[in-house]
């Protein structure tokens, strides 16, 4: 498992573990050439394929039992044809892109922004923020709720909560919250401005900002990812260093 999910990042193997001390994992196999694993949400399974495995018809009898409940979510790293029309009958949420950085002989960034660690008492801000900024790509990927945050309220706040765990940071104008920063393991996780700040630059600090902090927590490589629908945002990490390392299909019934 720990392998073929490395290959990937390592926010991915993170993820795995993570979940399989809290009791969550409760299935898993590795193939010749690939792993799957299942994760229960409480209220739905997430099924993980990883990397291109061989044993198809073994994968399909493996995870069949779990395709049969209410909310499921397949998370499939690139676009294996033989499986997408076996899943047919789920819809395709989104594809997305790996994105990675290596660190090399790196020169801290010189920033001008100042982060504020999370607040509960800045919860509906940072929903504010993230569900306007995020609601023109997600239109764009026919991604729906186009304003996820604003729909998914309680679920956002827990999201938060564990956040902080990793690192969740504000950007703040005066006393305007203006720019969201989110890291975890070794991942820049969320990058967000308001609308009415945007093409100001800040979504480049962020940038900045969050690999300054995990070079300084000792991280080689720094991993991302990013909707293939999202232009903008993939030629800014490309100005960055940042470069395609593989594809994410994500599924559901």
């Amino acid at each position: 498992m720990e392998k073929y999910l490395k290959l990937m990042n390592d926010n991915s193997y993170a993820e795995y573990m993570e979940a399989k001390e809290k009791g969550e994992v409760v299935f898993e196999k590795e193939y010749k050439h690939g792993c799957t694993y299942v994760k229960d949400n409480k209220s739905s399974y997430g099924i993980r394929i990883s990397f291109e495995v061989e044993e198809l018809e073994s994968l399909f009898e493996d995870i069949e039992p779990y395709l049969n409940y209410d909310k499921v979510y397949v998370l499939m790293n690139g676009e294996n044809k033989t499986i997408l029309e076996k899943l047919s009958h789920l819809r395709v949420m989104y594809f997305a892109y790996d994105m990675r950085r290596e660190i090399y002989d790196f020169i801290p960034y010189n920033t001008s922004l100042t982060l504020k660690e999370y607040d509960e008492s800045e919860f509906e801000a940072f929903i504010d923020v993230l569900g306007k900024a995020f609601v023109p790509v997600r239109e764009a990927s026919r991604l729906e709720p186009f304003n996820w945050y604003l729909n998914n309220q309680e679920e956002a706040r827990k999201n938060f909560e564990e956040a902080k765990n990793h690192g969740f940071y504000g950007y703040y104008s005066e006393d305007e919250l203006v720019g969201v920063l989110g890291i975890e393991f070794n991942t820049i996780d969320m990058i967000a401005v308001k609308n009415e700040y945007q093409g100001q630059g800040i979504g480049s600090e962020l940038l900045k900002e969050g690999i300054n902090r995990l070079v300084a927590r000792g991280k080689e490589y720094i991993t991302l990812g990013v909707l293939a629908h999202n232009e903008k945002a993939i030629d800014l990490y490309k100005k960055h260093g940042f470069r395609v390392t593989g594809n994410l299909c994500v599924l559901e019934n």
